[in-house]
Parts: C-alpha cells; sequence; structure tokens
C-alpha cells in the first residue's frame, strides 16, 4: 500500500476510491470449485482454495482495513450473476461519481 502511495504521489495522483466485491468463503470456494471442474485447473482444489482464503483474511484483509480506514472503500455485493453484479458494480460506481461531482473532486 505504501508503495503504491508512493507512485501515486510521485506522479500527484491519489486513490479516490477502492471498490471491493464481497462474498462469503463458501460462496468463493464453490464458484472456484466450478471453475477448476469447467476448465480443468488442478490447482483449484479445495484444499489450495482455503489456503488461498486464508492468506487473503492473514494479509489482504489489512490492506482493505487501511483503505475503509481512509474513507475511500465501496464494498459491493459480488453475489449473483454476472450481470447482476455488473449492475451494481456500475450503479455504485455511477453514484461515487455524483457525489464526486458534487464535492468537487
Amino acid at each position: 500500500m505504501d508503495y503504491l502511495d508512493g507512485i501515486l504521489a510521485n506522479s500527484e495522483e491519489k486513490l479516490d476510491v477502492v471498490l471491493q466485491l464481497t462474498a462469503d468463503d463458501e460462496e468463493l470456494v464453490s464458484r472456484l470449485l466450478g471453475r477448476a471442474k469447467e476448465t480443468g485447473r488442478s490447482d483449484d482444489n479445495e484444499a489450495v482454495i482455503r489456503h488461498r482464503l486464508d492468506l487473503y483474511h492473514e494479509q489482504t484483509e489489512a490492506v482493505v482495513a487501511k483503505y475503509a480506514e481512509r474513507g475511500i472503500l465501496t464494498q459491493v455485493d459480488g453475489i449473483g450473476g454476472v450481470g447482476e453484479v455488473t449492475d451494481r458494480v456500475m450503479s455504485t460506481l455511477g453514484d461515487l461519481l455524483k457525489v464526486s461531482a458534487v464535492i468537487g473532486r
């Protein structure tokens, strides 16, 4: 996170928003096992998937929490079909753009 902040500062840029798609672990395991079955990915077995999720909880959640502390984290429910999730993302981004225009960001 500090590295990214440095890169952005050097370019006189900053993050205005971080968008996180959310889903519970069991949903993610189910989806990834389905992907493994469809694509034949041998690295997507339940033990490996759960290990990746453990790493996410141990390492990445702290980064997400920092963005939340900064007030720039926006979470969108990632459960549902591609169209449903896309609609939620686009609606959320539209709302964020409206707010940004009002406050002059």
